[in-house]
């Protein structure tokens, strides 16, 4: 949000946010990324996390027209010599994705490429090595920034604290800071556990889609192969504890045989 491209709250450069949102081909992401291992995220808090919202959220969000004629309308309407849109006063306009060298990230940044070029925008890749693009985001040296958010708890706090205008850069990267927002997360927090928290987790998804500071893309989906003599192990909805886990040596023992 520092950006002085992407960045701030003034109406072009919340407009040129949205029309990345509405640019990019989540489903494509889930099906031909992930090899199908994924579904298109329609909010922030993913499904069976407290705070998820099981109402169906409507039409899918990518609309390329809608994003081309979005950016026509506030100014980036304006093209240079290789046909890619222009900043309003006619300056290069180059979005750098922050990424890491892996197949699946090589994937996601050629269809990045591909729908941004779609809808006029030129792109570009800085890949990093997962930790120093943990510490380059954290720092703040970044433009966008495709990454994977863990979380490792049943709570919908861990990911809807992203946005949160009182957190550090380590946990908000995106600098996000917003009065309505930082009232939805304090009001999540006073209401106890449960449906209840579902209100303010739907207000701060509305915030998060209008602002476009972090948009959530797909929810990853995870296989569990396991051998018979794995004592103590459950599909969890987030994640294995190992220390719960044990090995029946003896029937180990018998099924190698």
């Amino acid at each position: 949000m520092d950006d002085p491209i992407l960045g701030g709250l003034s109406l072009e450069h919340i407009s040129l946010r949205r029309a990345i949102v509405l640019g990019f081909d989540t489903e494509s992401l889930a099906k031909v990324v992930y090899r199908g291992l994924a579904v298109p995220a329609d909010q922030l808090v993913s499904p069976t996390v407290t705070g998820h919202d099981p109402e169906p959220p409507g039409k899918s969000l990518y609309d390329p027209a809608t994003a081309r004629a979005l950016l026509d309308r506030v100014g980036y309407a304006k093209r240079d010599g290789d046909g890619f849109r222009t900043t309003p006063d006619g300056k290069p306009l180059v979005l750098t994705m922050l990424t890491r060298p892996q197949r699946d990230t090589r994937d996601a940044e050629a269809l990045w490429k591909k729908n941004m070029e779609a809808i006029g925008l030129r792109m570009q890749f800085r890949e990093l090595p997962f930790q120093d693009m943990m510490k380059e985001s954290a720092a703040g040296n970044y433009q966008l920034l495709h990454g994977m958010s863990c979380c490792d708890s049943p709570l919908g706090i861990d990911v809807l604290q992203l946005l949160y205008g009182k957190q550090t850069p380590d946990t908000n990267r995106s600098r996000f800071k917003l009065a309505e927002y930082d009232r939805a997360i304090e009001e999540y927090m006073r209401i106890p556990i449960g449906p209840a928290q579902i209100v303010p987790a739907r207000t701060m998804s509305q915030l998060a889609l209008n602002y476009a500071p972090m948009v959530p893309t797909v929810v990853r989906l995870l296989n569990n192969f396991t051998q018979p003599w794995l004592l103590g192990f459950y599909p969890s909805e987030t994640r294995v504890y190992w220390k719960y886990l044990d090995i029946d040596v003896e029937r180990r023992k018998t099924t190698i045989k």
